[in-house]
């Protein structure tokens, strides 16, 4: 498994401690049942073919590395096309697919958590250009 992979996996051990401090009123058998879903994404994350997974990890370090040499070089709408392609070709890719579907059972239980760390409703960050995180 990658880095990033076992870095998910670790936080998630510690989702049980961080939902019943933000979900104070979670009850025991939804805490259980929220462990036990977890056990499941883990061992399917486990299934994922890890050379699969090294290769977009690779791939993701090179395109970065890209991005960010356009966006030092002035190029920003070339960076941000850059992105774009690559945003499309990981939503695409089987091994993201197969992670994604791992991941499925867990966005039913933890639709606050997601949603409050994800900044995507906010209309002024959802408008920034790549190269303005860089």
């Amino acid at each position: 498994m990658i880095k990033k992979t076992l870095i998910y996996l670790a936080a998630f051990a510690f989702l049980p401690i961080s939902s019943h401090a933000q979900f104070g009123n979670m009850t025991e058998a939804q805490m259980q049942q929220m462990m036990q879903q977890g056990l499941k994404m883990q061992e399917c994350f486990g299934q994922i073919d890890s050379s699969a997974m090294e290769r977009l990890s690779e791939r993701g370090q090179s395109i970065d590395a890209e991005i960010t040499a356009l966006c030092r070089a002035g190029n920003r709408d070339q960076a941000q096309s850059k992105a774009m392609a690559f945003a499309l070709e990981m939503a695409n890719d089987p091994a993201i697919q197969a992670m994604k579907k791992c991941g499925e059972g867990m966005a039913d239980m933890l639709p606050k958590i997601v949603t409050e760390s994800e900044d995507y409703g906010n209309s002024e960050t959802s408008s920034r250009h790549v190269c303005d995180n860089r």
